[in-house]
C-alpha cells in the first residue's frame, strides 16, 4: 500500500510540473477544449491574432478587424506635369502678384488664394493577411 500511495503522489507531483500554467496558451487545429486533456479553467480565444509584446511589457489587447481612413490621412496633390504641391491642409498657400503694363497705365496688383477641399473617408475595410486559422485556448484557473 506504500508504494502505491508513493506512485501515487509522485505521479501527481509529475502531472502539475507537466499542467499549463495560469496565462499558458493551448494553440490546436481541432475544436477541442484542452480541459479534457489537461483539467483546470480555459477560454478561448476568438478572432484575434498574436502579437509578440516587447521584453518586460505587460501583454495587452488591442487592434480592431477593419478601419477607416479619416482626414487626418488625407492629401492632396495639387499641380500639373512633374510639379506638385503635396498638402494636407484644406487650402494651398496664397499667391501675390503684380503686372506692370507699358503705355503710361498703373501696374495692376493683387492676390490669390486657390484651394482644394479635402472631404469624406474611406470606406471600412480589412487589412488581414493570409492567415493560417487555429483555435486558440488560454488558461485562467
Amino acid at each position: 500500500m506504500d508504494d502505491l500511495s508513493a506512485l501515487r503522489s509522485e505521479l501527481n507531483e509529475l502531472r502539475e510540473q507537466l499542467m499549463p500554467a495560469v496565462g499558458d496558451l493551448y494553440i490546436t487545429r481541432t475544436n477541442t477544449n484542452p480541459v479534457e486533456r489537461y483539467g483546470g479553467t480555459w477560454v478561448l480565444i476568438e478572432q484575434k491574432f498574436l502579437y509578440g509584446a516587447a521584453e518586460g511589457a505587460t501583454p495587452a489587447d488591442g487592434g480592431s478587424s477593419t478601419h477607416v481612413h479619416g482626414l487626418s490621412n488625407a492629401y492632396a496633390m495639387i499641380g500639373k506635369g512633374s510639379s506638385y504641391l503635396v498638402s494636407r491642409q484644406s487650402t494651398v498657400p496664397s499667391y501675390s502678384y503684380n503686372v506692370g503694363v507699358s503705355s503710361g497705365t498703373a501696374p495692376i496688383s493683387g492676390s490669390f488664394t486657390g484651394g482644394v477641399d479635402l472631404g469624406g473617408n474611406t470606406n471600412s475595410a480589412s487589412n488581414l493577411p493570409p492567415y493560417y486559422e487555429v483555435f486558440i485556448w488560454e488558461r485562467t484557473l
